[in-house]
């Protein structure tokens, strides 16, 4: 069916794009970036929830963490977003806190992981 010109039309599925991220510490970028896009139902949750608020919400959210010895995830937070829906970005964060690496083979790794958003 043909859409009215400036209408907004949403595609059956909103679009989670994981971004370059990058690393300081003893785990590959690679590594990272596999367990993170496991988790990318969980992104899609936090900005399905947004878009029910705003549905003209896009743009992106900047993750900042760390990794423990153990695999863990400490401090995640937002560290950007200019999606102007803070609730998401804290979902996000939140997400990021479940997340378990593998174990670096020396010290604490420290991320930034940037992901976009699209309806």
């Amino acid at each position: 069916m043909p859409h009215a010109p400036g209408e907004l039309v949403r595609s059956a599925t909103p679009r989670v794009q994981l971004g370059a991220i990058t690393v300081m510490g003893d785990l590959s970028p690679k590594m990272i970036f596999r367990t993170v896009r496991e988790r990318t139902p969980d992104f899609r949750s936090c900005y399905d929830d947004a878009l029910k608020r705003r549905p003209n919400a896009t743009g992106r959210v900047v993750v900042r963490f760390d990794i423990t010895a153990s695999g863990n995830v400490k401090d995640a937070i937002y560290a950007e977003q200019d999606m102007g829906y803070e609730a998401m970005a804290t979902c996000i964060s939140n997400a990021f806190r479940t997340l378990i690496f593998p174990r670096p083979n020396w010290g604490s790794v420290s991320v930034v992981f940037p992901i976009m958003f699209a309806p």
